[in-house]
């Protein structure tokens, strides 16, 4: 897998990400003229262009536990805006991340058209996740986020990760050598293990997962 960055808790292979909730905007117009594709406009917070962040671009059915083909990879010109031309007509996820400021952003569902789409970096998600037997012991496997190319290989160690998720982001599925499978999600969406959006950037989100399901720690 070509990545920008490796973070290794438990082998994480993870590239970009994290933005707030409406960090997306599609009112944006290219003109007529521009080619169809994927077209982006990275802002910072303050709304200013975001110059030289790495962004990517998969397919918005990526199952990075089966395969990370198909990513397409692109750095916003000094205007903060890249774009991904000629693509077919599907469903796509971007994730983008500005590494001298600690930003993140991600966007799902992207269609290919004309327009500009506005993405907000952000603060990321501080999360610690430990995996673990019915025995609550360290277990090994892979969690992994659905529609991304985030894989986190878990050995018998805990926590299995400890570091940044993109903001946005709101399911990851655990898959344990010892058989079993959970999914988890969360900023409120239905079945939500906790709701992250009031949650402050200095907070850490603490996920143990087993058997029966994940269990969020204070």
């Amino acid at each position: 897998m070509k990545a920008f960055h490796r973070f290794k808790a438990g082998a994480l292979i993870l590239l970009i990400a994290g933005c707030l909730p409406g960090g997306i905007d599609t009112g944006m117009n290219g003109g007529s003229s521009a080619p169809q594709g994927v077209r982006l406009q990275i802002r910072l917070p303050s709304g200013q262009p975001a110059g030289g962040t790495g962004v990517k671009l998969f397919a918005s059915k990526l199952d990075p536990s089966v395969s990370d083909s198909g990513i397409l990879i692109s750095e916003s010109d000094t205007q903060g805006r890249t774009s991904f031309p000629g693509l077919k007509s599907a469903y796509y996820n971007a994730i983008a991340r500005d590494t001298s400021r600690g930003l993140w952003a991600f966007a799902e569902s992207l269609q290919v058209s004309e327009k500009v789409i506005s993405l907000t970096l952000s603060v990321p998600l501080q999360v610690e996740f430990h995996l673990l037997t019915a025995a609550s012991r360290p277990d090994s496997g892979i969690l992994f986020f659905p529609g991304t190319d985030i894989l986190i290989h878990c050995k018998t160690e805990s926590p299995c990760f400890s570091g940044d998720i993109p903001r946005g982001i709101r399911k990851a599925i655990a898959r344990a050598a010892s058989g079993w499978q959970a999914t988890l999600i969360w900023e409120g969406g239905p079945g939500a293990v906790i709701d992250t959006l009031s949650m402050s950037p200095t907070d850490t989100l603490h996920i143990d997962i087993g058997p029966d399901g994940p269990h969020p720690n204070p």
